[in-house]
C-alpha cells in the first residue's frame, strides 16, 4: 500500500498493520503459515513443470482432484504430511523439499530470517518470560 493511501486511512481514524498483527499470530504460527504457503506454491509449480494434471497427481497420492486443488490453494484443512506426500509423488528430492522449507522465512516488515532462528528466538523469549514470572511469584 502506498504512503498516501496509508496517510489517508489514518486521517480517517483507520489503523494500518499487517495480517500478523490483525490476527495476533505468534512467530511460530506465522512461520507455519509461511511454510505451508511455500510448499503449496512449490507443489503447483512442480506439477505444472512436468505437465501433470491435478487428477493425475491425485491418483499418485490416493486422493481426489479437489483435494489437490485445495493443496495448491493452501486450504487450512490440508495437512503438511499430504503436502510432503504430493511433493514426493512429483519426484521432488528431500534436498529440494528442505530448500523450500528454508525459503519460508518471511517475518514482519519484509525481512528474512531462517525458520529455525525465528522459532529459537520465540523459545528464548518464552523462557525469559517464565523466569521473570517465577522471580515475581517468589
Amino acid at each position: 500500500m502506498n504512503k498516501a493511501k496509508i496517510a489517508e486511512l489514518k486521517k480517517h481514524g483507520w489503523s494500518v498493520g499487517s495480517v500478523t498483527d490483525f490476527l495476533e499470530l505468534s512467530p511460530a504460527e506465522e512461520a507455519f503459515i509461511e511454510l505451508k504457503v511455500s510448499l503449496a506454491k512449490d507443489i503447483q509449480k512442480q506439477r505444472q513443470e512436468i505437465d501433470m494434471t491435478q487428477l493425475q497427481l491425485a491418483q499418485c497420492i490416493n486422493s481426489s482432484q479437489s483435494r489437490v486443488a485445495k493443496i495448491e490453494k493452501n486450504d487450512p484443512s490440508v495437512s503438511l504430511d499430504l503436502m510432503v506426500k504430493a511433493l514426493l509423488a512429483l519426484r521432488t528430492s528431500a534436498a529440494e523439499i528442505l530448500t523450500t522449507i528454508k525459503s519460508a522465512s518471511i517475518v514482519p516488515g519484509g525481512k528474512s530470517r531462517s525458520l529455525k532462528s525465528r522459532i529459537h528466538k520465540q523459545a528464548i523469549t518464552s523462557s525469559a518470560r517464565k523466569k521473570k514470572s517465577l522471580a515475581v511469584s517468589r
